[in-house]
């Protein structure tokens, strides 16, 4: 290559990295001004509108002579001359209505941890009464638990 054609290339060089950050430029201005334009400051405000009144400024001429508005407003008050009565043992009326099915929940190891004697039962007592609804029927599950003592 001779130096004619080594600088010829370098100019065809130059004018294509001209190019180039031109549109780089132009690229990064189209990518700022849409996320401008998705992410900015939304407002129905125009310029048109600079003629109009608005509502939430204030000019100098409404603080010169400022309104006096006065509002009288009577209180009034309502007093509850009944008593609503809670409806008590609903719960309880309605499951023992239904049928019951007895789930007793014992131990399996019946030894005591701390002494290593039997533990012998000493009573059962129902820990909670669940509600189970099984489509077309209705049951009452009564949890039984047992106390053990050593």
């Amino acid at each position: 290559m001779t130096d004619k054609e080594i600088s010829a290339l370098i100019e065809t060089l130059k004018a294509n990295n001209e190019e180039l950050l031109k549109q780089v430029a132009l690229l990064t201005e189209q990518v700022a001004y849409l996320t401008n334009k998705l992410y900015g400051k939304s407002s129905k405000r125009s310029l048109s509108t600079q003629d109009q009144l608005s509502l939430f400024e204030e000019d100098n001429a409404s603080q010169e002579t400022p309104l006096k508005m006065t509002r009288t407003c009577h209180r009034i008050t309502e007093t509850i001359t009944y008593k609503r009565r809670k409806q008590v043992g609903k719960k309880q009326d309605i499951l023992d209505s239904l049928p019951g099915e007895e789930l007793h929940h014992r131990l399996d190891n019946l030894t005591c941890p701390d002494c290593q004697h039997e533990l012998k039962e000493i009573g059962s007592f129902c820990a909670r009464k669940k509600l189970l609804y099984i489509p077309a029927q209705v049951k009452r599950i009564d949890h039984i638990q047992h106390s053990y003592k050593c």
